[in-house]
């Protein structure tokens, strides 16, 4: 590790990943847009979300009202 990598790095820097997938109680799996928060998809066996996930564009509007929303609330 090259001198001072470790110390650059600190919690807020901490990248998001940008889908979670949640392991439902049927066994299948959804994968979650990270910046939309939309489920975008619904399979049975986890690696089948990655097509969905490879292929998936926020919707601008949808996106638009979280701003809104964030600026509501004074976040």
């Amino acid at each position: 590790m090259p001198d001072g990598e470790y110390h650059s790095r600190t919690m807020s820097q901490r990248k998001i990943p940008p889908f979670a997938h949640r392991h439902n109680p049927d066994g299948s799996w959804d994968t979650i847009c990270s910046l939309c928060v939309l489920t975008v998809a619904h399979e049975k066996i986890e690696s089948d979300l990655i097509p969905h996930e490879l292929t998936h564009t926020c919707d601008p509007a949808r996106l638009d009202r979280f701003a809104q929303e964030l600026v509501r609330k004074d976040w």
